[in-house]
């Protein structure tokens, strides 16, 4: 069950009235939330501090963005589309906060490599580094983020330069 899941903070329904989304039904993980110590109030604040591009996400695109708790925990913020219309139209979507505990160990340092998850900006969403998340850093002017923005392509190698340095990079979109 939802409730049993360790990593699920929050669901929510958000339904389309009047072209506008509001919250249909909530489901937030009790067990969890005091797991992680989380008073009511701080865990408002991670709700409502959450945001949503309506218009993408009711196009039919899934967004992700991050988050960290107050005592230092990332969140990945997944808002995806829900009910469909017509094509290209959803009156329905799906706004989950989970934490990214199981997904940072996929990101962990290797030491030969570091992987980072970008959003559609550049801003880190999953890194070894939690600072990085924590302050929402911009990679776009990094070579090849810069490149994957821009690209229509679904994955790519690039070799770049940062100040003396060459690196061999590469990027795979998973949204």
């Amino acid at each position: 069950t939802f409730e049993s899941d360790a990593d699920i903070l929050s669901v929510t329904l958000l339904k389309k009235k009047n072209d506008v989304f509001e919250p249909a039904h909530f489901w937030k993980n009790p067990g969890l939330q005091k797991l992680e110590g989380l008073s009511e109030s701080e865990f408002d604040a991670v709700r409502s501090a959450a945001t949503v591009s309506f218009e993408k996400v009711s196009a039919g695109a899934t967004e992700l963005s991050s988050q960290v708790l107050p005592g230092g925990q990332p969140l990945l913020l997944v808002n995806l589309p829900f009910v469909q219309e017509s094509p290209g139209n959803f009156s329905a979507l799906l706004s989950i906060i989970v934490k990214q505990e199981r997904l940072l160990e996929s990101f962990s340092d290797s030491g030969v490599y570091t992987l980072a998850l970008v959003d559609s900006e550049g801003r880190v969403l999953a890194h070894p580094d939690v600072t990085r998340v924590r302050d929402r850093e911009n990679l776009a002017q990094l070579p090849i983020v810069r490149k994957m923005l821009a690209s229509k392509l679904e994955r790519e190698f690039q070799e770049f330069k940062v100040g003396e340095i060459q690196y061999l990079g590469s990027y795979a979109k998973v949204g």
